[in-house]
């Protein structure tokens, strides 16, 4: 695995995400291994391998390097792009200084999952504080799935909230997950937090989000995640 970081076969890849009106605004970026032979390996596949040699805050270095070295950071300094990120990531100082020059050439969003609670609040506080001085956003991802959402809210002024993809396959068959983003895009709206529906699979679904008042969008319906390359030709 650190032979495979150190030689960048770990490469980022974008998903976009579009807006109403199907344009591409910015992108998640998502890591994909890539063989010698061109075969590309999920991260489903190797993610908890890094994990096991405590490898994910050098595989999130290696990512932010790659994406600031590459031309499409060149291009516009309004590109949003957000990057996953663990607790252990965002206090490791070769991530924190990474972010920051990343952070000089675009729009910069960290994303945390709800999955577990922060460790450390107090240290994750003074490091999101750190970072928003540079102009660093952060969202919360998977919103609703996890441990508690208000009080990470309450917490963590988080700028952005990713609407959980279960919640969004339900949307055309549940009147409870129509009521329930009803209450999301409320609460949003009153706290000022931007939302993005993740896994908008077909046209019904970005429809009625948008009737909700989601107007970002992350899915097949409109792009996979791809290489820097192709996504860059869409900037």
């Amino acid at each position: 695995m650190k032979k495979a970081l150190s030689k960048n076969e770990i490469c980022p890849f974008i998903q976009p995400i579009v807006d109403q009106n199907k344009n591409v605004i910015g992108g998640e970026v998502l890591a994909r291994w890539i063989k010698k032979n061109g075969e590309i390996i999920s991260p489903l596949s190797f993610i908890p391998r890094l994990e096991k040699y405590s490898l994910i805050p050098s595989l999130t270095v290696n990512l932010l390097t790659q994406v600031f070295n590459s031309d499409l950071v060149k291009k516009s300094n309004d590109l949003i792009l957000s990057f996953n990120l663990t607790e252990k990531c965002l206090h490791d100082e070769k991530v924190q200084q990474q972010c920051i020059k990343l952070s000089s050439r675009c729009q910069l969003i960290l994303e945390f999952t709800e999955s577990s609670e922060f460790e450390n609040v107090q240290l994750t506080l003074e490091t999101m504080q750190k970072l928003r001085a540079y102009g660093i956003q952060f969202a919360l991802d998977d919103y609703g799935t996890g441990y508690s959402s208000l009080q990470y809210l309450n917490l963590y002024d988080f700028d952005s909230l990713k609407i959980d993809k279960s919640f969004v396959d339900t949307i055309e068959s549940s009147e409870l997950t129509l009521h329930i983003i009803e209450s999301i895009v409320l609460l949003a709206t009153k706290l000022n937090i931007k939302l993005i529906a993740e896994g908008v699979e077909n046209i019904e679904q970005k429809e009625t989000l948008q009737r909700l008042g989601v107007n970002k969008y992350q899915g097949f319906l409109f792009y996979k995640p791809e290489s820097l390359d192709s996504f860059s030709t869409r900037i």
